[in-house]
């Protein structure tokens, strides 16, 4: 394996960041404070790059649709904001949240869902990209072709996290504990953090997990 060079650098960086690093290596979670940063950096580079992908991915569909207005976007997150499910004690704000992703979202985006479209838009502007799991895309794709080009192009720019051991472990806990037996459903629970919005086609089968897991979040139907 051909070994990756280096560049050694110098820069200038808040102490509250040194100490975090410092940190992070003492709980053996880096291997070096120079690890820590390289890791920091490629973070920050794969969400530079879903971010271009994102804005690709929206003049992608308003070549399509038409082009999505700062009206229509205001819109839409009063209309999110009104019919809003709130799980736990979550309070009406006018800021925005998250966005996490269940199938019925990603099913949208591929067909083209204005709505869905003008959350997308609302997160690129935000900078922050949506998330989800690789189980969801598994039940959202189909083959390949037109048909999908539109949800080829959006999941370039979401954060697809892996349902890896670690996820799968949380979630059959999840499970047990709400007397359900969705894995794909409990791991896009566990995805959010308190005061993240899940974008959802299946409330029902999502609040009683949110419930369980103790998330203070919101549900918006699709």
């Amino acid at each position: 394996m051909k070994k990756v060079q280096k560049h050694r650098l110098t820069v200038t960086v808040d102490p509250a960041f040194v100490r975090a690093g410092d940190e992070a290596v003492a709980r053996g979670r880096a291997s070096s404070l120079s690890a820590w940063v390289n890791a920091a950096l490629a973070e920050q580079v794969a969400k530079e790059r879903r971010l271009i992908a994102m804005a690709e991915a929206v003049a992608m569909y308003e070549a399509e649709f038409g082009k999505i207005t700062d009206e229509e976007i205001e819109a839409q997150l009063r209309e999110d904001r009104k019919n809003a499910i709130r799980i736990g004690r979550v309070l009406r704000s006018e800021r925005r949240m998250s966005l996490v992703l269940a199938a019925g979202a990603l099913i949208a985006l591929e067909r083209g869902d204005a709505k869905m479209w003008r959350r997308v838009d609302a997160a690129l502007r935000a900078k922050d990209a949506p998330r989800t799991h690789g189980g969801v895309v598994g039940q959202a794709w189909r083959k390949s072709g037109p048909r999908q080009a539109l949800l080829a192009r959006a999941l370039e720019s979401i954060d697809v996290r892996p349902l890896d051991a670690a996820l799968g472990r949380a979630a059959g806990r999840l499970l047990a504990e709400a007397r359900r037996s969705d894995v794909i459903d409990a791991a896009v629970v566990l995805l959010a953090s308190d005061e993240d919005v899940i974008v959802t086609s299946d409330p029902d089968d999502l609040a009683p997990l949110a419930e369980a897991a103790g998330r203070e979040i919101v549900l918006i139907v699709v």
